[in-house]
């Protein structure tokens, strides 16, 4: 026989929800875009390069999940096949985004584009080369504290830092990761950011 869960521990669980489709990687990213280009005044971002970073970030790796639920042989393969094609969707936008940056003559715009790229690439080694699980929805919570600080300011920072937390929080209490998964995916970004920063310096 079930036991029904109590109705505080599905509130909970509810919470927890909201607060991981908040924080998914193309939601989270197209909101730091969104407050770089609205309250940023050092990263000189124009609404052509807000719309093909978000087209590039967010846009393309969103579109794995409706077409995950619509399409029955994508829907039969479950959670599982949803999280191996956007990480192929993922590669897809972050390399049409690091084109896009590599070519841009904004510095910044080159650093987040590069960062981002370089980043799904160590998600990819150490989850499918190295079997070595990492969040990339850690991974993407955490990038954006650390793009707030350097462009934006300590109230951005401050949001963001809360919605990490919240992130964490959230994967933990519906087991969707270990701790050992988001601090793998809080190093590959910590990582992505500091291989960037080195080629910016050096270029």
């Amino acid at each position: 026989m079930n036991e029904k869960k109590h109705p505080q521990s599905k509130i909970t669980e509810q919470i927890a929800e909201i607060i991981r489709i908040v924080t998914v990687p193309p939601v989270i990213t197209a909101v730091l875009l969104t407050v770089i280009l609205l309250f940023s005044t050092n990263f000189d971002f124009k609404l052509i390069d807000f719309l093909v970073l978000l087209v590039c970030l967010s846009i393309i790796p969103v579109c794995v999940y409706p077409l995950c639920r619509t399409v029955p042989s994508l829907k039969k393969k479950g959670r599982n096949g949803e999280r191996r094609l956007a990480f192929v969707f993922n590669i897809i936008g972050y390399a049409a985004c690091f084109v896009f940056g590599a070519f841009s003559s904004n510095n910044s715009i080159t650093l987040l584009a590069t960062t981002y790229f370089i980043s799904v690439i160590i998600l990819t080694v150490l989850n499918k080369l190295l079997h070595i699980r990492a969040s990339g929805h850690a991974a993407s919570s955490f990038m954006p504290c650390v793009f707030s600080v350097i462009y934006v300011g300590a109230a951005a920072f401050s949001a963001f830092i809360i919605l990490f937390i919240g992130s964490v929080w959230s994967s933990l209490y519906l087991k969707r990761h270990r701790l050992t998964d988001i601090i793998a995916g809080v190093l590959s970004a910590t990582v992505s950011f500091g291989i960037a920063l080195t080629i910016k310096i050096i270029f």
